[in-house]
């Protein structure tokens, strides 16, 4: 391994060439406890996410990474979103969009973002690291796939939430006149779209 051939040729860590196991296994253990963020990326039906599979194609899992020190759990998701799959998220991520789930000792925060293009043009941005970006039904997941499963029971309790209040936000936003529905439909414009030259004209011979 090339660590240990570090251990080998390194004056500096040579001293420790006889603890390079227990040393490797003590970052390997530390490496595990590093919390990851990253974003459940869905369609404008929120019937399907986004996965990614590693380099070696063995494996799909949800577009994440490690969070760095005094990094924001939002900022973080939204860096590793744009690094593994080149998409740039806009969408305002607040704490309630997060779900958090503890993995053997690892803390996961994905962050659910909607009314993501199904034709959208993905591109990781990382050398050697994802093969491929792709769309999966929530309910047919591939079958090699990295922990993706836990995950699916809150995510769709926050669909249900999501589309709760998208439909009060709807009911609530007042609604336009039928004589303006009816013009626009007609491809026309609107009631008074003249402007204010308009309006105030005064009649012929006036």
């Amino acid at each position: 391994a090339f660590a240990q051939q570090l251990f080998e040729r390194c004056e500096l860590l040579k001293p420790m060439r006889a603890a390079y196991e227990s040393l490797f296994n003590d970052f390997r253990t530390y490496k595990g406890k590093i919390p990851v963020c990253g974003c459940v990326l869905l369609d404008p039906t929120l019937t399907k996410l986004v996965l990614v599979c590693n380099w070696a194609k063995t494996s799909w899992g949800l577009p994440k990474g490690k969070l760095n020190q005094h990094e924001p759990k939002a900022l973080a998701a939204k860096r590793e979103v744009l690094e593994e799959t080149g998409y740039d998220v806009g969408y305002d991520m607040g704490d309630e969009d997060c779900i958090e789930v503890m993995n053997k000792k690892q803390n996961a925060a994905m962050f659910c973002v909607p009314d993501v293009p199904l034709d959208y043009p993905f591109e990781p941005r990382v050398r050697k690291e994802i093969s491929e970006v792709k769309f999966f039904p929530i309910d047919e997941l591939p079958a090699k796939q990295w922990n993706v499963d836990i995950f699916v029971p809150n995510i769709k309790r926050w669909i249900k939430r999501y589309k709760r209040s998208r439909n009060r936000k709807r009911a609530a936003a007042p609604k336009k006149p039928d004589d303006a529905l009816a013009t626009e439909e007609r491809g026309g414009a609107p009631p008074n779209a003249g402007g204010l030259a308009d309006l105030f004209a005064l009649p012929d011979g006036e």
